[in-house]
């Protein structure tokens, strides 16, 4: 008889992170299922059981969960020989436990990088205390920031509990945006933290981008795009983690094998929208060449193209970019065309020829190298790899 596995999914579902998980988990068992799923209980009926009952194990289910770290009191009511996948929240993973982790330092990198990438030569980074993938986003941010020559600031939160309560933190993280010296490029931890960077600087008479530019993390759609202006933010490789947490589960029910695995969930790139949407560069030629660059990156743009822009030699146009933003015309161009390739293979569903087509490439054989060259895989191994 065919036994349909019951799985208990306790993942957080009001924000980007948990649907994300829940999407590729969803995607694999569309596609090797059925399976009869189980979620967190109603919210709008009332978590709280009485202890008598919270304290007995959970009897119906059967074959297999994949939690949340912080849902500490369901994990204890598991059985012991249950396969179980962690979604690790609080710390680096448990040993002996399949987990799914977060790469939280190249977070803190890709952010620096795309702020760099803007001219910007003040960073900061607003996080939350005690927090462990906070901090190491911040570790990342840091280090990569300042092997660039840029100075890094940090916020710190107030020590005690109560100045942690936003009605009291709000006025003195606002305090910190009005001092923190402009024009200066902010890192928050996740898009939360970023969409109340923005609410203060618009209180505080804040201009975005053009005096600070914020990036979050995430890519919560409601949350940057109910953001005004809208919120830049680092999508990470969530439903392709969650299609591999489904697939080990799976092994591990039909195997009986218990080999833990760790599923890292990667950052794929940062989603550019208004709030970061700003060169931060000094020198008024660069500045018009970096936002011809980046207004017309859907065409075939050619060195000569931006020359033309310019209005300048080339010697000249030369000589800023690589004092300015540490490279070539040429290799900003390829660096903007790439990102947008990645947009089209990660958040449409074009085929090759089509994304070809639309940005000007003579073949699909064109755009494969020329992807190939800066991420080191033909377009649709990209696809493959980051989109089950």
């Amino acid at each position: 008889m065919f036994h349909c596995p019951q799985i208990l999914l306790l993942l957080e579902t009001s924000r980007e992170f948990g649907r994300g998980l829940l999407r590729g988990i969803s995607r694999y068992a569309s596609r090797n299922g059925p399976w009869s799923i189980q979620l967190e209980p109603l919210f709008y009926l009332g978590r709280e059981l009485p202890a008598k009952e919270t304290s007995q194990p959970l009897k119906w289910l059967s074959d297999g969960a994949i939690i949340r770290e912080t849902w500490e009191d369901e994990e204890r009511r598991l059985p012991v020989d249950l396969p179980v996948i962690q979604s690790c929240f609080h710390s680096g993973g448990k040993e002996g436990k399949s987990v799914i982790l977060t790469d939280d330092y190249q977070i803190g990198v890709m952010a620096a990088e795309h702020f760099i990438s803007k001219g910007h030569k003040r960073l900061a980074f607003a996080g939350f205390e005690g927090m462990y993938w906070s901090q190491i986003r911040f570790e990342g941010f840091r280090a990569k920031a300042a092997a660039n020559g840029c100075e890094v600031i940090e916020y710190r939160q107030p020590e005690d509990d109560d100045g942690r309560l936003w009605d009291n933190e709000q006025f003195v993280l606002a305090d910190w945006l009005r001092r923190l010296k402009k024009p200066a490029a902010v890192m928050a931890c996740n898009d939360d933290r970023a969409s109340q960077i923005i609410s203060l600087c618009r209180q505080e008479r804040i201009t975005i981008p053009s005096q600070i530019a914020v990036i979050g993390v995430d890519n919560d759609e409601f949350i940057c795009k109910l953001a005004y202006p809208q919120l830049s933010s680092i999508s990470l490789s969530l439903e392709k983690a969650g299609y591999e947490a489904a697939e080990h589960l799976d092994n591990m029910i039909k195997s009986k094998n218990r080999t833990p695995k760790t599923i890292i969930i990667e950052p794929l790139k940062v989603v550019e929208r208004t709030s970061s949407d700003a060169v931060a560069v000094p020198d008024p030629d660069v500045s018009r060449a970096v936002r011809f660059i980046l207004d017309n990156r859907m065409r075939a743009l050619q060195v000569c193209d931006v020359l033309e822009e310019a209005a300048v030699s080339k010697r000249s146009l030369y000589m800023k970019f690589n004092l300015h933003l540490g490279t070539s015309i040429y290799t900003y161009i390829k660096n903007v065309r790439v990102s947008e390739i990645e947009r089209l293979l990660l958040y449409s569903d074009l085929n090759i020829t089509q994304i070809s087509k639309m940005l000007g490439f003579g073949s699909s054989d064109h755009i494969a190298a020329f992807f190939r060259s800066v991420k080191g895989l033909n377009p649709a191994d990209y696809r493959k790899r980051y989109r089950p």
